[in-house]
């Protein structure tokens, strides 16, 4: 870790803290990086698939900072713009593997019939019941 932020007295380490409000002080601002969809996403997460998503957050963004200081992107602007002319071409490998990734897991749930998952009449969303409520797998939207 970089850096550490410790309270004097109590010696508590205040760190994530710290690094949360700074993060929200800049979203405040300007023009933010997460969008109300990809913060539900997030909230969505949490529980079961909680390692998982910040296991593949961390490698997202150490990989754009390995790709930044190899690069020897000195200013930041010229990485701005250099990013900006890429994001359509990531977008789309990022939609393309999202894709593939909900698609395995879909089938591999299919294939071993894995929380009671049925094919919905209509064709829809594979449903499981959990108590008497139905819920769609791989529906938008917070339930």
């Amino acid at each position: 870790m970089p850096f550490q932020v410790v309270d004097a007295k109590s010696g508590e380490d205040l760190t994530r803290s710290i690094l949360l409000q700074v993060i929200l002080e800049a979203e405040s601002g300007g023009e933010p990086i997460f969008t109300s969809e990809m913060l539900m996403g997030i909230i969505q997460f949490y529980g079961p698939y909680q390692g998982v998503l910040g296991s593949y957050l961390d490698k997202s963004i150490q990989t754009v900072i390995d790709i930044q200081s190899q690069t020897g992107a000195q200013s930041s602007e010229a990485w701005s713009t250099f990013m900006h002319q890429q994001a359509p071409v990531m977008q789309d490998l990022m939609r393309q593997y999202v894709d593939q990734s909900k698609a395995l897991y879909l089938n591999t749930q299919n294939l071993f019939g894995m929380f009671g998952a049925t094919p919905d009449a209509k064709g829809g969303p594979k449903k499981m019941a959990t108590g008497n409520k139905p819920v769609a797998i791989g529906a938008a939207g917070l339930n």
